[in-house]
């Protein structure tokens, strides 16, 4: 069994994914600091570098994935490793996952 070094959370936030001819919302299904799984109606190929928007809603405004690379894609589903978020939005992010991963364990 995969052991992930960050652990992943099952989350339902709304996204935007933008890239080379690409601009298409979507959703994240499970979220964790290094990445994340997501659908979309538009086909997002593997190796493709994406601009991420993550809405959660206890924030007012998106988290902000600057750089992210799929890696993996089947049908409306791929794989993202984030690569480069601004160090405002990876602290939100790290305290969301906090959150998360404490209502979990409760």
């Amino acid at each position: 069994m995969e052991k992930r070094r960050h652990p992943r959370y099952a989350v339902e936030y709304a996204g935007s994914f933008l890239g080379n001819a690409i601009n298409s919302p979507g959703l994240i299904l499970n979220l964790s600091t290094a990445g994340c799984r997501a659908s979309s109606e538009s086909m997002i190929r593997q190796d493709a570098l994406l601009r991420v928007l993550i809405d959660v809603p206890r924030f007012s405004t998106p988290i902000q994935v600057d750089r992210a690379i799929v890696r993996w894609s089947s049908g409306k589903e791929f794989g993202l490793e984030f690569t480069g978020i601004p160090a405002d939005d990876e602290q939100r992010l790290q305290d969301l996952m906090s959150a998360i991963k404490a209502t979990e364990a409760s």
